[in-house]
């Protein structure tokens, strides 16, 4: 025998069916509600704004953070999150600064996240030339450079930061890198001179 079984197709009803208006009021209501708490479900909103008031108490302005610079160091919330309370309380937000202070302490934590060790023990395990050179560039970049001529015009394809006494000079001849690197021996001068330049002395 062959038993045939015929299942009736339920339609699909809309959201909402039979309910009364009283009964939507409430679910969106609740739903509002569920929002609210889904977004601040970690903290609550007093813990946001004490967050944010350390976020803007260490924007001053020779260090300027960035929100995912900031998300990073404190390691208390993600930057999507923090970026989307400030837009949802129309909050003010300073812009991140490249300045050399934050270069220098953005180029420190990438490298301690890396290779998992600090700033000073990871140069000491540099090989000798690599640390001298990174050390004249690091010492480069915090003499005043606005000072020297075409300073406004510096960038990749255009002008750059060259050492009169080159750095491989200075390493050969075990010139300290505070001389090389001093404002006095420094110019700027097209990208195209530079390289046609490269390591020699004119």
């Amino acid at each position: 025998m062959i038993f045939i079984f015929i299942r009736k197709n339920r339609m699909s009803r809309s959201a909402g069916f039979n309910l009364s208006e009283t009964h939507k009021q409430n679910i969106s209501i609740s739903l509002k509600g569920r929002k609210k708490q889904f977004i601040y479900k970690k903290f609550s909103f007093i813990d946001y704004m004490n967050l944010y008031d350390d976020f803007i108490n260490k924007n001053f302005k020779d260090n300027t953070l960035g929100i995912e610079q900031y998300c990073k160091l404190s390691n208390k919330i993600t930057s999507t999150t923090f970026r989307k309370f400030i837009k949802d309380n129309k909050l003010f937000c300073p812009k991140a600064k490249w300045n050399k202070i934050r270069l220098e302490n953005h180029r420190r934590y990438m490298i301690e996240v890396r290779f998992n060790m600090n700033y000073e023990q990871w140069l000491e395990s540099l090989p000798e030339k690599k640390s001298y050179y990174m050390q004249v560039r690091s010492l480069t970049e915090k003499q005043p450079l606005h000072t020297l001529e075409n300073y406004q015009k510096r960038g990749k394809f255009t002008y750059h930061v060259d050492h009169i006494i080159p750095i491989i000079y200075g390493y050969i001849n075990n010139i300290p890198a505070e001389q090389i690197a001093h404002i006095s021996n420094l110019q700027i001068i097209t990208a195209q001179e530079n390289l046609q330049k490269s390591c020699n002395i004119i």
